[in-house]
């Protein structure tokens, strides 16, 4: 593997280990240091939706379906059922769709978002259906509707936050698309330290 793609992917991994870290320390902080349920701040959402933006959709994808299991594992947070498949599932669409939108179809940072934002909720909505009242599009609404009602400062403080990080990261760490040319902090400092080796 050429070195300029072993940075690229090395820089891709690390920051995908970070989002699944923040992933579970930011809930379990504010869930328990704070008191403020999750359902309300959304605060497992954050990277994902970072990641997403940031590294495109296969880590997004990997980021948000491992960061609700492990999570649940770990915390007990989510619950086993039935939000776990419904966590993993929304947050896996979020990865996924943020991904594609704003690396395969080059949309704007807050188009990209808001798109991911809503596919994740009709997916969750989607899955709860299934779990609980199948063949029927009822609480597939409802669903939604709720969780959007409930999530509404979650959803403010991701709109205000993510877009903010996503471009500093960007600036900080500069990522290829494609398997090209790392270049930036992460890369001057792996090409530093592979030099030194």
């Amino acid at each position: 593997m050429e070195r300029s793609k072993l940075h690229n992917r090395i820089t891709k991994l690390s920051l995908a280990g970070l989002c699944i870290c923040l992933g579970l320390l930011i809930p379990y902080f504010s869930g328990h240091a704070m008191g403020v349920p999750g359902s309300v701040l959304l605060p497992m959402h954050i990277p994902v939706l970072i990641a997403g933006l940031l590294l495109g959709y296969r880590y997004g994808a990997i980021c948000g379906f491992v960061t609700p299991i492990v999570s649940s594992l770990l915390t007990g947070m989510p619950a086993l059922w039935p939000m776990l498949p419904m966590m993993a599932c929304e947050l896996t669409t979020y990865g996924v769709v943020t991904g594609i939108l704003r690396k395969k179809f080059k949309m704007p940072l807050y188009l990209s978002l808001i798109g991911a934002m809503i596919a994740g909720r009709i997916v969750s909505g989607i899955v709860y259906a299934v779990i609980v009242m199948p063949a029927s599009i009822t609480p597939v609404m409802e669903s939604v509707i709720t969780t959007l009602m409930t999530g509404l400062p979650g959803i403010l403080i991701q709109l205000a936050i993510i877009p903010a990080a996503v471009k500093l990261l960007e600036r900080k760490v500069k990522i290829e698309d494609a398997d090209g040319d790392a270049r930036g902090f992460a890369g001057a400092v792996m090409e530093d330290a592979i030099t030194k080796e």
